[in-house]
């Protein structure tokens, strides 16, 4: 993908989020896309910002991807002198019982 079309991605997705988060009733948020590092970035804002707390998502690649690529959550969670908050993505109950995500097929793969 092109630096322009990524950057409309990013701009859709905090843009979601500021609709999400502003409709369950937060205040005081501000959502920025930046290029290159994200966890550079984040602890960059962090310091500027003089933020208090960081909620970050997390892909959960597992121990051997996390290792060789990195984590920014992690980073970012031992980088900065804030509290951080790394939430999982929703588990759905049929996922909790075993069971294949709705419109998913066994195992998890989509063809």
């Amino acid at each position: 993908m092109s630096p322009e079309t990524l950057r409309k991605v990013g701009e859709g997705i905090a843009e979601k989020a500021r609709e999400t988060l502003s409709a369950k009733g937060v205040q005081h948020l501000e959502t920025r896309v930046v290029d290159r590092d994200p966890a550079s970035n984040i602890i960059a804002a962090v310091g500027h910002e003089k933020a208090e707390l960081v909620v970050m998502g997390r892909r959960g690649l597992g121990n051997v991807a996390g290792l060789v690529m990195g984590s920014v959550s992690h980073k970012v969670a031992h980088l900065t002198e804030c509290s951080c908050l790394t939430v999982k993505r929703r588990v759905t109950d049929a996922r909790r019982r075993g069971l294949p995500a709705p419109g998913r097929p066994p195992g998890g793969t989509v063809p």
